[in-house]
């Protein structure tokens, strides 16, 4: 009988290739000791991709940044509301009744009027959607975690947050001026 690896005559009852240590064929496979035949002593892990940040996350972060510049926005068009009336009636502000219905009558002043409220009621109803969904999306990191998605719910919660005190503060100051009047 013939060594099946390198070609080598085996001898009579031989188990093992004198030569190259291969197997003798049919002859019954050696044993392997346990402590080889065991599992590893040590498995690298494989790496655990993060899924990307979750949708409510990202939506909680663009609804935060588009309700501070729809805050920016009404502030803007309450500056110029605010020079549209200097421009009319000069500094002293001393303004008839008379006068303040002819200015609401005129279209510039209108639609500023109009992009202000409009400005500062899409501020406080983003702010909220971002506020509420930053909550969620903060909330659901903790049952599935994403890669960067806590955070980004975090930045989403307090830009929604910042235009939310604005607003509420300038509905404050409108009441302080309604009561003085």
């Amino acid at each position: 009988m013939h060594c099946t690896n390198c070609g080598q005559e085996l001898p009579a009852g031989a188990a093992v290739c004198p030569l190259c240590g291969a197997p003798a064929p049919g002859a019954p496979a050696p044993a392997v000791p346990a402590a080889v035949a065991g599992p590893p002593l040590y498995v690298q892990p494989a790496p655990v991709a993060m899924p990307g940040a979750s949708g409510v996350s990202i939506a909680s972060l663009v609804l935060g940044i588009l309700s501070i510049l729809l805050v920016v926005l009404a502030v803007f068009l309450t500056y110029t509301l605010g020079a549209n009336i200097i421009s009319r009636f000069g500094e002293g502000m001393d303004v008839t009744q008379e006068e303040i219905l002819r200015l609401t009558e005129d279209p510039a002043f209108q639609s500023s009027a109009i992009g202000m409220l409009l400005c500062f009621g899409g501020s406080l109803l983003t702010a909220l959607g971002g506020l509420i969904l930053g909550i969620v999306g903060i909330s659901g990191e903790g049952r599935r975690p994403t890669q960067g998605g806590k955070a980004l719910s975090i930045v989403g919660l307090v830009l929604s947050i910042l235009p939310l005190l604005c607003c509420v503060a300038v509905l404050f100051l409108g009441l302080l001026g309604q009561g003085a009047a």
